[in-house]
């Protein structure tokens, strides 16, 4: 195996495989995790300079080859236990920026207007749009609370400017700052008809929407989750959604993935469960590709790799 070896854990259809080699092959051995023997696998990686995928974490801690590790995600968990790391760990802030905060918007705008009950009853077949009717709301002027400052929530907040909405956003800085402060939320949250979360699991944000903060959540709120499933005190947002003392939910992210057939959220009526499936979008894995290879070559280069990641800070 050549020294400048290329480890590819990001599982990809042929048409990404094919690009990687074309680029790469001339100049690098190419190794694609999902062609190679399991009991393998490990030995193989051991002896690259660069990756692309987020590996075990063992792995990294065992490594003494690898020069770059680039994520095929955006959050950095459980990475961020490696501040002692040798070599830089770049992820793919701001590349889902788009589809999140479509995905955001779209789960909004589906509870608002009914579609999770529409689309229930054009299965069952059946017509009660007039029973439906009053029912509905908009977004329009809704008071929405958007809690996180990266490009996600940036791009979020520009969807739905033309709504007219009275919008409070808070930094991660900010939160951070007053991560335990009651009167700070509350201040925040009492008339807020939409809180969005679009935070990093660090510390100060791991149940954030704890059992306190919860309780003064009034019954007209809406709350979204696109950014980390550990943001919410779940079990406590269950008996809250079931009570009807909290208006619904939009999740696209749970504490625990993927949640079992038991689980009551799948049954609830005011609850839209988008299966950590925001991200994506159809060019999706071209654009990783292209990212790594943009990353790649700036590290040839002795240019700056973009998006660093502090593991101390844990994003």
């Amino acid at each position: 195996m050549q020294n400048d070896s290329i480890y590819i854990y990001t599982y990809f259809e042929t048409v990404e495989k094919q690009l990687l080699k074309n680029q790469l092959q001339d100049n690098f051995a190419v190794i694609f995790h999902d062609e190679i023997a399991k009991n393998h696998q490990f030995d193989f990686f051991a002896k690259c300079k660069y990756c692309l995928g987020n590996i075990p974490l063992d792995w990294c801690k065992k490594t003494e080859n690898l020069r770059w590790l680039q994520l095929h995600s955006a959050g950095i968990d459980p990475y961020n236990q490696l501040s002692e790391a040798k070599f830089p760990i770049t992820n793919l802030r701001g590349f889902f920026a788009e589809s999140v905060a479509e995905t955001t918007l779209a789960g909004v705008l589906a509870f608002y207007r009914g579609y999770n009950q529409l689309t229930t009853l054009q299965n069952e077949k059946k017509w009660v749009g007039n029973i439906i009717r009053p029912t509905l709301e908009i977004l329009h002027r809704k008071n929405v609370w958007v809690l996180g400052g990266g490009s996600i929530a940036n791009k979020f907040i520009d969807l739905i400017k033309p709504f007219d909405c009275n919008i409070e956003q808070s930094s991660l800085s900010e939160l951070k700052l007053n991560a335990h402060s009651l009167e700070y939320f509350e201040k925040r949250a009492e008339n807020a008809d939409l809180i969005v979360l679009i935070l990093p699991e660090i510390p100060e944000t791991i149940h954030y929407l704890n059992k306190e903060k919860l309780s003064k959540i009034n019954a007209k709120t809406l709350i979204v989750n696109v950014g980390r499933g550990s943001s919410i005190e779940e079990q406590e947002l269950k008996v809250l959604l079931s009570n009807g003392k909290i208006k619904g939910a939009v999740l696209d992210v749970t504490e625990v993935e993927p949640i079992v057939a038991t689980d009551s959220l799948w049954e609830m009526p005011n609850v839209i469960l988008t299966q950590h499936s925001a991200g994506g979008w159809d060019g999706e894995s071209r654009g990783k590709v292209d990212f790594f290879l943009k990353q790649l070559d700036k590290l040839l280069n002795s240019k700056p790799l973009e998006n660093i990641v502090d593991c101390e800070r844990g994003y």
